[in-house]
């Protein structure tokens, strides 16, 4: 039996095995086929962008690597990129940090950033048929080297980063209406302290105002643009106190929504919360009192560390329980990581096909039955049924998938990956 024939008889299987819970596994592939997963443009390039002196990793966060065959400049990184799109079945957008911008005149700072700068990605979406979205890059920066950006006490180094979150937010409703489908305007902020502050109050006063002056600039429709508040527990150098934290930005999205402030919603990040929590479990809180809510689906190890997004058990939690919970269509889906010690393109492939591999398992989740059971207050059937639907040939539709989109299958696509590592990448002289 050839390749096609197998993988196509292990689909019928498989629709068979589904439809005897129900579940019609076209339907699914059909919704499934129209879900984007947003791709982290800083695992391209170890976060170095194309501001003419290059930002590079700086407060809290770190890249760890020096592989080979790195990209010096957009068209070599829209090329990897590119490649990596080649292998990833499913649609996607790019996740853009504002550093990520070209032909930045001379002189010109992150306040005055504009759509200009990013007219090369618009043709280059529309060309491709991909979407964007966009974060404010608040780190690498000389007004950033106390910690503190939006939330910092030196009112002019506060209202720059405000004017800088301003003109990204525009840029991302340029991007949105151009493109016509939303542009998530992310808005990460590392602001905070190595050690115990004596005010913590002062902080996330100064934040709050800031924000109430980025989003409440101007109005835009959320047809063009969601502004994701993203918490986060700690990062290096900034291990006691997180002034952007997840208590400070439920509260936030809870005011800014009361007063009309913007289009705010909340990122959770998974490797954002202690070790022990989880982000899955956020999910059902979170959207009782939001219309969206954007998950980074990333790989942390004892801390936030941004491994490279795998197929496990923590991914498939987050995909279980947006499904379980009914929030699929109100969710955005991106990735968020970044590793220098592999290849990078392989690293965009292995984690975008993880992460969709784990959406699709969740969607054919018999979810009604896992319901019925709770309901009928049978909860030996619902834990021996969720432990067998963990079975369920799932991988069968994966691979069914890849082949009906003509994209590799399993591990296919690593040894053309492997002669453009040879042909093109090791070929580079800024590595």
């Amino acid at each position: 039996m050839n390749r096609e024939a197998r993988i196509q008889q292990a689909y019928e299987n498989a629709k068979e095995v589904y439809g005897g819970y129900g579940v019609e596994v076209e339907t699914i592939l059909e919704k499934f086929d129209g879900i984007p997963v947003s791709i982290p443009c800083w695992q391209g390039d170890d976060i170095v962008g194309f501001e003419p002196k290059g930002a590079g990793a700086s407060g809290g966060l770190t890249v760890t690597g020096n592989y080979p065959g790195r990209p010096g400049n957009p068209e070599e990184y829209r090329m990897d990129l590119e490649k990596s799109m080649s292998y990833i079945p499913g649609r996607i957008k790019v996740n853009l940090h504002s550093i990520y911008g070209e032909n930045y005149e001379a002189g010109i700072d992150r306040d005055e950033y504009a759509s200009r700068h990013f007219s090369n990605w618009i043709a280059w979406a529309k060309e491709k048929g991909v979407g964007l979205d966009m974060n404010a890059t608040t780190f690498s920066h000389p007004y950033a080297e106390s910690g503190l950006t939006i939330s910092n006490p030196d009112e002019n180094i506060r209202q720059f980063w405000i004017r800088h979150m301003q003109s990204v937010r525009e840029i991302s409703e340029d991007i949105g209406r151009e493109l016509g489908q939303v542009c998530v305007f992310n808005t990460w902020v590392q602001d905070g302290m190595k050690d115990m502050p004596a005010n913590r109050m002062k902080y996330r006063e100064l934040m709050k105002q800031s924000f109430d002056e980025i989003f409440g600039k101007k109005q835009i429709s959320t047809d063009y643009v969601y502004d994701a508040l993203e918490p986060k527990l700690f990062a290096v150098g900034v291990e006691s106190y997180t002034v952007g934290s997840n208590d400070f930005y439920l509260s936030y999205h809870g005011h800014a929504r009361a007063k009309g402030i913007g289009n705010t919603i909340l990122n959770l990040d998974m490797g954002h919360f202690h070790c022990e929590e989880s982000a899955a479990d956020k999910i059902s809180a979170v959207m009782l009192f939001s219309d969206r809510f954007m998950a980074h689906i990333t790989r942390g190890l004892r801390w936030d560390s941004d491994h490279v997004v795998i197929n496990d058990e923590k991914t498939n939690d987050m995909m279980r329980e947006i499904v379980r919970c009914g929030v699929l269509d109100q969710a955005f889906f991106g990735t968020d990581y970044f590793d220098a010690s592999i290849n990078r393109v392989a690293a965009w492939t292995i984690g975008t096909r993880a992460t969709q591999r784990a959406l699709l398992t969740a969607m054919l989740e018999p979810v009604r039955l896992l319901h019925r059971a709770e309901e009928d207050g049978d909860y030996t059937k619902r834990l021996m049924l969720m432990d067998e639907f963990r079975s369920l040939p799932a991988n069968a539709v994966w691979e069914y998938y890849c082949l009906s989109k003509e994209k590799a299958v399993a591990t296919e696509w690593l040894a053309d990956l492997k002669q453009y590592e040879k042909d093109v990448m090791f070929k580079r002289n800024n590595s």
